[in-house]
């Protein structure tokens, strides 16, 4: 699925030009998820959100944004 933003080589992996905008706003919006302690983490005690969104047919910040 991510494969698409990416260009592969021996030497180096490089974000694709037409996606570079999109990239950096995934990126953005997973560090304001980190920033304000609402990503979601493995918790030994209570894994059941984590699994819940780890089998969810979203990505990441999809499912973040539905909650």
């Amino acid at each position: 699925m991510y494969n698409k933003y990416f260009n592969w080589s021996k030497n180096k992996i490089s974000i694709k030009e037409e996606y570079f905008e999109e990239v950096l706003k995934k990126v953005d919006k997973f560090n304001q998820l980190i920033g304000k302690g609402k990503l979601i983490e493995f918790k030994e005690d209570n894994p059941r959100e984590y699994l819940k969104m780890l089998y969810s047919d979203d990505d990441l910040l999809t499912y973040h944004n539905k909650l």
